[in-house]
């Protein structure tokens, strides 16, 4: 249980830190002219500043993701800090999240048929499009997992059933 509990907490600060990240992507912009209002640096501030905003959340959804796959499964897994499914979940939630984006602004028109609801409808849209990535990413690396057992000769059914 208190293994449990930890893992809980763990999981809970981690998707905190995470959002906090996220949200420097979002608010990027008016954070990166605030420092320029305080520093006084050139123009070329901005355009290192949305580098590094961009970087810095690939960054942190990639290490979120190697997180997430390492202790979430209830199996014995080693800790890889880039899988093959975290990587490709990260840049699949950049390239979906950017397609409902311009889906959304262009073609959707969620705000004339909807109202205020549109912006409810958009956002569980993005947050089943990210569900799904994550799935796409746990499946890859669980058919890449069994795909190295099954090259060492190990079967993993087998192996449980006979544990228990």
């Amino acid at each position: 249980m208190w293994k449990l509990a930890g893992l809980s907490v763990v999981m809970i600060w981690g998707f905190t830190i995470l959002i906090g990240t996220l949200t420097l992507v979002v608010l990027g912009p008016e954070i990166g002219s605030y420092l320029l209002g305080l520093t006084g640096r050139p123009d070329i501030f901005l355009t290192l500043w949305g580098i590094l905003r961009w970087a810095l959340a690939f960054l942190a959804l990639t290490i979120a993701h190697a997180v997430l796959y390492y202790l979430a499964p209830n199996a014995d897994l080693p800790f890889k800090w880039v899988t093959p499914g975290g990587f490709s979940a990260t840049v699949l939630m950049f390239i979906s999240s950017a397609a409902l984006r311009l889906y959304a602004a262009n073609f959707g028109h969620y705000n004339q048929i909807y109202g205020q609801l549109g912006a409810v409808i958009v956002t569980m849209l993005w947050l089943y499009y990210m569900g799904l990535v994550l799935l796409i990413g746990a499946e890859m690396n669980a058919v890449l997992a069994r795909i190295v057992e099954e090259r060492k000769g190990i079967n993993f059914i087998q192996s449980e059933t006979a544990s228990n």
